[in-house]
């Protein structure tokens, strides 16, 4: 069959609090980070405008982390 490539989804569930975390790593030589504001957009289903309510935490010679609450999935298909 063609045009289902997309029904084989694999959600983000059970994240600790709805929050997803990722790093970004620290480059090397370098000895600060600066966040300016954000300037991220999303356009898709809910996900609309910019978030308020991304966090990022410094972690010197480590990263940096980008967190931000996700909501349930939605599920399209239910699998019996």
């Amino acid at each position: 069959m063609k045009g289902f490539c997309s029904s084989n989804q694999h959600y983000l569930e059970n994240l600790p609090g709805g929050v997803y975390t990722f790093k970004i790593k620290w480059a090397p030589n370098a000895t600060d980070v600066t966040i300016l504001p954000p300037e991220i957009h999303f356009s898709e289903g809910i996900f609309s405008g910019t978030p308020t309510n991304v966090s990022f935490s410094v972690v010197r010679n480590e990263g940096v982390f980008v967190s931000f609450p996700l909501p349930t999935p939605y599920r399209w298909f239910t699998t019996a």
